[in-house]
């Protein structure tokens, strides 16, 4: 029997529940309006401000 063990990189830091997700007429998600909320939301500016790779 094999014990599954999940990588911390995997596991989220912030969960986060929204009642409605940015959509256009057609009802896709803009996933990318949702990372400036999430930073705004859990205050993380000094973090989001740091360039990478």
């Amino acid at each position: 029997m094999q014990i599954l063990v999940i990588t911390t990189l995997k596991i989220p830091r912030y969960i986060e529940f929204v009642s409605e997700y940015p959509m256009p007429a057609n009802g896709t998600i803009r996933i990318f309006k949702l990372q400036p909320m999430a930073i705004d939301s859990l205050g993380l500016e000094t973090a989001a401000a740091i360039k990478t790779a």
